[in-house]
């Protein structure tokens, strides 16, 4: 659904997206992860045709965005960084206007539906000056799915919103997705990115560091994986697994509440449990401490 081959952009001297390279498919969630200035709403303007790159190449649909512009028109929906809006319009009058802007014919009853959508029922037809920052981030998600549009750009989708809020968005990111839309997303809330996301790049400096999922980002970035065991044992049960997973190569120590074990690969974890059950180890509950993509970001970050 979507192409970027060596997309790079200039701005004089200086380089703001350098040589990015990626492909999303049809109902991916794809999280384009950076701090602020790391090139990511210009890559966005890029894609959509909005900003022109120095060179490289977009492809929407299979289709040449810079030979076809049109492609965006009506099979893109975008939500950007910064959305102004008219203070005297209703967020009824605002979905009309932009869905003449896309040539997009739309009943009201269709607006309605599509305002609920994003939690802005009982509010159509109040003054856009009147919303907080919340409300406004929704509008412009609704004016981003205007036409259904079967790739979309959201450029922090849940900054500014209340948890309750940013949960109904995050399902809606998910139904979307679910229906075949390809999300294009970016955040700077990792754990959202973590609970949503399918695939995710981090940027820096205009570079893409890393890409993957999160289990190959974390399989890259995690040189072993820390296993907590809670337990009840004797103690010289304890001591005999303990011995049994060191003749193993398998690091292990006993704790208050059981086990810490350290392993390289969770291909183990099945001899592991087969070692308690020889030993007599009763395990009440398995805790898996893995990397974060917090940690991955900033680690990913200091590198460069």
């Amino acid at each position: 659904m979507i192409k970027v081959e060596n997309l790079t952009k200039m701005y004089g001297n200086r380089t703001v997206v350098n040589n990015v390279t990626f492909q999303v498919g049809k109902g991916e969630i794809f999280g384009y992860l950076g701090k602020n200035g790391a090139g990511k709403s210009t890559t966005i303007n890029m894609i959509t045709g909005i900003v022109r790159p120095t060179s490289g190449k977009v492809f929407l649909f299979g289709q040449d965005v810079l030979e076809n512009p049109s492609v965006i028109y009506q099979k893109v929906g975008v939500l950007p960084d910064s959305s102004n809006f008219y203070p005297t319009y209703s967020s009824l009058d605002h979905l009309t206007l932009f869905g003449e802007l896309k040539r997009v014919k739309m009943k009201k009853q269709d607006l309605y539906q599509l305002l609920e959508r994003v939690g802005l029922q009982g509010h159509e037809k109040k003054k856009v000056h009147s919303y907080s920052l919340g409300m406004k981030k929704k509008l412009g998600i609704a004016q981003a799915l205007i036409g259904d549009p079967e790739i979309i750009f959201l450029d922090e989708p849940t900054s500014t919103l209340d948890p309750e809020s940013a949960i109904e968005i995050r399902e809606l990111i998910f139904a979307l997705s679910q229906q075949g839309k390809t999300i294009f997303m970016t955040s700077h809330n990792l754990e959202e990115v973590e609970k949503i996301c399918h695939r995710v790049a981090i940027m820096q400096n205009g570079t893409i560091t890393q890409m993957g999922t999160l289990r190959e980002l974390r399989e890259k970035n995690q040189a072993s994986i820390h296993i907590y065991l809670v337990t009840k044992q004797e103690a010289n049960a304890k001591d005999s697994f303990i011995q049994s997973l060191k003749q193993r190569g398998i690091f292990a120590k006993s704790t208050e509440s059981g086990f810490h074990l350290k392993i390289d690969s969770d291909q183990v974890f099945p001899e592991i449990i087969s070692i308690a059950v020889r030993e007599g180890i009763s395990i009440y509950r398995v805790q898996f401490e893995e990397v974060s993509l917090e940690k991955i970001f900033l680690e990913s970050k200091a590198t460069q």
